[in-house]
């Protein structure tokens, strides 16, 4: 099961290892918060495991602890396994509390595998290093299929995590409070613009903007009929490259990152209202 809307690259893992993946929609009006209910309106005796990114790439939704208590007792009543990827774990915003499934208990705990990484709390995506917690038996499979995928990790690279890990932190709050800016100030934006809504991301660093209103608008006696047109026009338009939300299998949505300098959001979002102010009904 994968609730969406979700990180594209998870649909394509999941069929790599020979599952079939089960959307899971998570509701807009609950800013995308995966529930217990959200869960068993896709559940069936064939599930095998849970996958939960939180807080979540695309929509910055955080999982709050009430609904990951419900989730873990219904993981263990059902015999399932659950993974959690919890990469923006220090990206939170609002007074948002991160918790990982895997603490609620001892017995959750054992059927949990938490992925993480350096990349986005530390800002070193490039030096491509992420680590794993689960359970020996399954760690050691995991490390003979890796084995055999990609190299070790260079020693340079483990040197730098190890730095990041384990040396000063404050670093992570003054990004973060920036982000923090960065967010409001493009959620403020987008809900300015005719047409576009924005839910506040509770954490990573992503808006998720609802385009829905904009379908039925035409620019130069053309009409936009769905989220490739808006995608398309605002590239064309305001020469701003934003993704798809069928890319996260939640579509009527655009992604845009506020991972990059207030100047160039400022200049990029000026843009697109600029073409979206074009459109005429």
């Amino acid at each position: 099961m994968l609730p969406v809307p979700c990180y594209v690259s998870f649909t394509e893992q999941i069929k790599l290892s020979g599952a079939k993946t089960v959307f899971v929609p998570t509701k807009e009006e609950n800013n995308f918060r995966l529930t217990l209910d959200d869960i068993k309106q896709k559940f069936t005796k064939k599930t095998k495991a849970l996958l939960i990114n939180s807080p979540n790439n695309p929509s910055g939704s955080v999982c709050r602890k009430e609904d990951l208590e419900k989730i873990a007792d219904f993981v263990i009543e059902n015999d399932l396994w659950v993974i959690t990827d919890e990469i923006y774990e220090n990206l939170l915003y609002d007074n948002n509390e991160h918790i990982s499934i895997a603490s609620i208990s001892e017995d959750i705990k054992r059927r949990t595998i938490t992925v993480n990484g350096v990349s986005k709390t530390y800002a070193m995506t490039g030096w491509r290093l992420g680590y794993v917690d689960g359970l020996k038996e399954i760690i050691s499979v995991m490390t003979k299929l890796q084995g055999h995928v990609a190299g070790n990790v260079n020693s340079i690279a483990q040197r730098a995590a190890i730095e990041a890990l384990e040396g000063p932190q404050e670093v992570i709050e003054n990004m973060r409070s920036e982000y923090n800016k960065r967010r409001d100030f493009m959620v403020d934006a987008f809900n300015s613009m005719k047409g576009i809504s924005c839910n506040k991301p509770d954490g990573a660093f992503y808006v998720f903007p609802n385009i829905l209103n904009l379908y039925g608008s035409y620019f130069k006696n053309k009409e936009i009929k769905n989220e490739t047109d808006v995608v398309n026009f605002i590239l064309d338009e305001a020469h701003v490259a934003v993704v798809p939300g069928k890319a996260f299998e939640y579509p009527d949505h655009i992604r845009l990152t506020f991972a990059t300098s207030i100047e160039s959001i400022k200049k990029g979002l000026e843009d697109i209202k600029r073409a979206i102010d074009k459109l005429s009904k």
